[in-house]
């Protein structure tokens, strides 16, 4: 079953949820904040994708990092500032089983064989 992992007050979230149920689409939604994250699952996550992909770094938390952290950015460094931000995590990004994808993106989800 595919997994969306976002924050439910987000429009994009939102929107992919609304996009993958219209398509008759199993899936279920895991809500970053209120469901938390593990460090095995973050972990997974950054062998299957690099940091920069992961990673928004055009939000208001990842501006709230000192800079020391950020220059350091390894990603031993990214799970820890994940796990204890998980709004640091690109949205949305869905597990489809076999692949994750980060962001919005009809396009793509179109050739999905789901």
């Amino acid at each position: 079953m595919l997994t969306i992992f976002g924050i439910s007050n987000c429009d994009k979230c939102r929107a992919t949820r609304k996009w993958f149920a219209d398509r008759g689409s199993a899936h279920q939604f895991h809500d970053l904040r209120k469901d938390g994250l593990t460090s095995a699952l973050v972990s997974d996550w950054l062998e299957r994708l690099d940091v920069d992909t992961l990673i928004n770094k055009r939000g208001k938390t990842w501006r709230e990092i000192p800079q020391a952290t950020r220059e350091k950015l390894t990603p031993n460094v990214a799970c820890e500032l994940i796990l204890n931000n998980p709004t640091l995590t690109k949205r949305p990004l869905i597990d489809t089983g076999s692949e994750l994808l980060v962001g919005y993106d009809e396009e793509l989800w179109n050739n999905l064989k789901l």
